[in-house]
């Protein structure tokens, strides 16, 4: 789950969905901060493998940006990042140009996560309605799916990096040892 304001949604939000996917934004062509989807998409390499809809993943983000700038057209980090994808990506300013606005409430994502493979995860946007803007996005898989195993597996892993994280910051001299090399 992600919490982002809609005004923010497609230049804010932040492009790590929790502890399970990777961290979008890192490579040196994405190294300017606040890190962020839309920017992942158009201009990380990475992207074009990690997301297996690209197409219509770059479509709608291209298409959600346009329609906050709708919303308010006076949004100086809007107009900047756009900006910035306009002078570094052909594909931004041709589907910038397109001039396609669109807001989704709900669907599919495929995503090609580096450690388990492939996710069909739905999403379903929730607006809050005593936070002015605020929105959460859910993704979920149905029970009993390849998606549904393939998280709680993903849930174990993410874990035990976290627990591998805490420990050799405890311990710098912590090391892993395989578990053949245990058996033995």
């Amino acid at each position: 789950m992600d919490s982002q304001r809609p005004t923010r949604c497609p230049r804010d939000e932040p492009a790590r969905q929790g502890a399970l996917l990777p961290r979008p934004g890192r490579s040196s062509s994405t190294t300017r901060r606040p890190a962020n989807t839309t920017r992942f998409v158009y201009l990380d390499p990475a992207a074009r493998e990690f997301f297996v809809d690209y197409d219509i993943i770059a479509r709608d983000a291209a298409a959600m940006l346009r329609l906050e700038a709708t919303r308010d057209p006076d949004d100086r980090a809007l107009l900047e990042l756009v900006g910035e994808l306009s002078t570094r990506s052909e594909l931004f300013r041709q589907r910038w140009a397109s001039q396609d606005v669109r807001f989704h409430r709900s669907g599919r994502k495929r995503l090609r996560h580096p450690v388990v493979g492939l996710l069909d995860l739905d999403f379903e946007a929730l607006q809050l309605p005593n936070e002015s803007g605020l929105q959460i996005n859910v993704y979920t898989a149905a029970t009993g799916t390849p998606t549904a195993d393939t998280l709680r597996l993903l849930a174990s892993w993410a874990a035990s990096q976290e627990r591998l994280a805490v420990a050799t910051t405890v311990s710098p001299q912590v090391r892993l040892i395989p578990p053949a090399a245990t058996s033995a």
